[in-house]
C-alpha cells in the first residue's frame, strides 16, 4: 500500500513538472512570436510533444510556418486543430488564405465563398474575403481588356525632317521635303491621335496569346502632305515556363502618307524574356522585317530588315525604372538598285521613369544610332553615314486612374557626311491620356 502511495506521488509530481515545463515552453514561444521571430517560435512550440498540451500553441505555430512562406506545414497545422475545432471560423480563414498563397485558386475560392455564406461572419472579414474573391477572379479571368485614347497637341520647327524613322525606316527621302532643296527648316504645329487597344487571352497557366491594335493620325497645320495614317496590329502567342517566356509576335502595319496608301510592313519577331527576379526583366529577339511600298514609283525603295534587339529592365529604389535597349540591324533592298536603302545600323538608349509623388512622374530618354549604308552615292562620291542624336524630356500628371495628362520636349540631331541628310530639330508636345 505504502509502495503504491509513493508511486502514485512521483507521477503525480512528474506531470506536475512537465505541465509546468510546457506553459514555460509556450510563454518562451509566445514571446518569440510576439517579436515576429518565426524561427525560434517554431522551435520552442515543437518541443510539446503532447497533444493536449499543444492545442494551445498550434494556431501560433501554424502562422509561424505561414509567416516563414512554410505554406504547407502550416496547413497541416491548420488542419490538425480543425479535428477538435470544426466550427473555427479564423482557422478555416487561415486555410483559405493560405491556398491563396499556394496558388491553389479553386480551392481557396470554395473555402472563401463557404465563409462568405455564413451569416455569423463579421462584416469587415466579409468585405475582406470579398476582396480577396475578387483577386481571384481577376488572376483566373481568361480575357483581359485594356485601351488607351492620346490627344495631343504639339510643335515642330523643322517639319522638312519629320521624325516618321519608326515607320519608313532610316532612308533620307522618307518623310524629306524634296521641294526644299536649301534644307531651310519650316515650322509647323501638329495634331495628333491614337487609339491602343489590347487584348490578353490567358488559355492557361503557361499558354497565353497577347493582341494590339494600334490607330495613328498626325497632322500639320503648315501642310497637309505630310499627314500621316497608321493601322498597325500584332499578335504574340507567349508560353511561360518558371521565370522564362516564349514568345513569337506577327506585326502589319498599314501606312498611309500625304492622305495616299503608300506603305506596307509585315514582320516576324520570336523573342525570349527572363526574369531574373522582381526588379529585372531581361528581353532578347530576332526582328524580320518585309517592307512593301504601294506606289510603283516607290518599288525600288522595297526592302528586308534583320535585327537583333536586347533589353534590360529594372526598378531602382531612388531612381525609378530604367529601360535599356540595344539593337543591330540591316537592312537590304530587293533589287539593289537605290543606294540610300541598303545600310547597316545601331542603337543604344536608355530610358527612365521617376515617380515624383503620387500624382507627377518624370520621363527621360536619350538614344545613339550609327547608321552605315552600303552603296556609294554617286551624287557625293562616298558612302552615306549618319550619327542621330535624339533627347526626350517630359512631365506627366495623374488626375486620376484613368485620366492623365504630359508634356514632352525632344530634340533630334542627324549628323551625315552628306548635306541633304544632315538636320536637327527640336519638338514640344502636350497630350491628354484616357484609359478604360
Amino acid at each position: 500500500m505504502i509502495k503504491k502511495i509513493i508511486l502514485l506521488s512521483i507521477l503525480t509530481t512528474s506531470l506536475l513538472f512537465a505541465q509546468e515545463d510546457s506553459e514555460n515552453i509556450k510563454q518562451k514561444g509566445m514571446e518569440y512570436f510576439k517579436n515576429n521571430d518565426y524561427k525560434l517560435a517554431i522551435e520552442e512550440f515543437t518541443k510539446i510533444n503532447d497533444f493536449k498540451q499543444s492545442a494551445s500553441v498550434d494556431f501560433y505555430l501554424a502562422r509561424s510556418y505561414y509567416e516563414l512562406a512554410m505554406f504547407e506545414k502550416a496547413l497541416i497545422v491548420y488542419e490538425r486543430i480543425l479535428i477538435n475545432e470544426p466550427n473555427n471560423k479564423r482557422v478555416q480563414l487561415e486555410i483559405a488564405q493560405t491556398y491563396l498563397m499556394l496558388n491553389s485558386l479553386e480551392i481557396a475560392k470554395i473555402s472563401f465563398l463557404e465563409l462568405l455564406n455564413d451569416p455569423t461572419i463579421p462584416l469587415a472579414v466579409k468585405n475582406s474575403i470579398e476582396n480577396r474573391l475578387k483577386f481571384i477572379n481577376e488572376k483566373t479571368k481568361k480575357h483581359f481588356f485594356a485601351s488607351t485614347l492620346m490627344f495631343s497637341w504639339g510643335y515642330d520647327d523643322n517639319i522638312g525632317n519629320n521624325n516618321t524613322n519608326k515607320y519608313f525606316g532610316y532612308s533620307p527621302y522618307y518623310g524629306q521635303d524634296l521641294t526644299n532643296p536649301s534644307n531651310a527648316k519650316i515650322k509647323s504645329s501638329f495634331y495628333e491621335t491614337a487609339a491602343l487597344i489590347n487584348h490578353m487571352y490567358n488559355y492557361d497557366e503557361n499558354i497565353s496569346f497577347k493582341n494590339g491594335l494600334v490607330l495613328y493620325k498626325q497632322d500639320f497645320t503648315k501642310d497637309d502632305n505630310k499627314q500621316l495614317d497608321v493601322i498597325s496590329l500584332n499578335t504574340t502567342p507567349i508560353y511561360k515556363d518558371g521565370n522564362i517566356s516564349y514568345g513569337l509576335t506577327f506585326n502589319i502595319d498599314n501606312i498611309l502618307y500625304g492622305d495616299n496608301h503608300y506603305l506596307n510592313n509585315y514582320s516576324l519577331t520570336p523573342k525570349i524574356s527572363y526574369l531574373i527576379d522582381q526588379t529585372k526583366i531581361y528581353e532578347t529577339g530576332i526582328k524580320f522585317l518585309n517592307k512593301k511600298f504601294v506606289q510603283d514609283k516607290d518599288e525600288g525603295n522595297n526592302s528586308w530588315v534583320y535585327e537583333y534587339q536586347n533589353r534590360l529592365i529594372f526598378q531602382t529604389k531612388d531612381f525609378g525604372i530604367f529601360d535599356l535597349n540595344l539593337l543591330v540591324g540591316r537592312e537590304i533592298d530587293d533589287k539593289n538598285i537605290r543606294y540610300d536603302v541598303a545600310k547597316e545600323y545601331e542603337t543604344i538608349s536608355i530610358n527612365n521613369n521617376y515617380k515624383i509623388d503620387e500624382h507627377y512622374s518624370l520621363n527621360s530618354s536619350i538614344s545613339y544610332s550609327n547608321v552605315n549604308y552600303m552603296d556609294e552615292n554617286t551624287l557625293f562620291s562616298t558612302r552615306r553615314a549618319d550619327d542621330i542624336y535624339n533627347f526626350i524630356l517630359g512631365l506627366n500628371y495623374s488626375y486620376s486612374k484613368d485620366l492623365s495628362l504630359g508634356i514632352s520636349y525632344s530634340y533630334i540631331n542627324q549628323n551625315s557626311n552628306q548635306t541633304p541628310t544632315d538636320y536637327d530639330k527640336n519638338m514640344i508636345k502636350s497630350s491628354i491620356f484616357y484609359s478604360f
